[in-house]
């Protein structure tokens, strides 16, 4: 739990960085961003969307610990003998421990959508702000004076 509130205003930075446009382009680098969203938004906005997160770690969490004691009873199963479970080698508890990882990562990857879907709301919310005002539509009397 306390992974999410020491990364998360790493991952606001990293992310606010990566969603931004060549054309609108609000942060001049870590410093930058760092600072924007400490005076605009508060120092409370670094932790904004550590719900999502802290959710996906628990269910991850979850997620990993149900798979691995599953696959390893079944392994366990699987090479005993008349019904009996067989004691698991090295080499069984890492084919469950792979498995885990690759049943777990489709977890991670929906995570990570929406954690980046929820920080990312307001800085997109902020672009549309500013290329509404720096484009003005071209009126039609400007049309017909060139």
């Amino acid at each position: 739990m306390s992974q999410v509130f020491v990364m998360q205003p790493f991952e606001i930075i990293k992310i606010r960085l990566q969603t931004q446009t060549q054309e609108a382009r609000l942060y001049n680098g870590i410093v930058d961003c760092f600072k924007q969203i400490v005076t605009k938004e508060g120092p409370l906005a670094l932790e904004k969307g550590s719900l999502v997160p802290l959710f996906g770690v628990g269910l991850t969490g979850s997620v990993r610990f149900g798979v691995y004691e599953n696959i390893k009873k079944e392994i366990a199963y699987l090479r005993g003998t008349d019904g009996q479970p067989a004691v698991l080698h090295l080499t069984d508890k890492t084919l469950a421990a792979f498995l885990t990882g690759v049943v777990s990562s489709v977890v991670v990857v929906i995570d990570q959508v929406f954690s980046v879907s929820w920080t990312t709301q307001e800085s997109e919310c902020r672009f549309k702000k500013q290329w509404l005002i720096e484009s003005t539509p071209v009126q039609s009397t400007q049309l017909s004076k060139s």
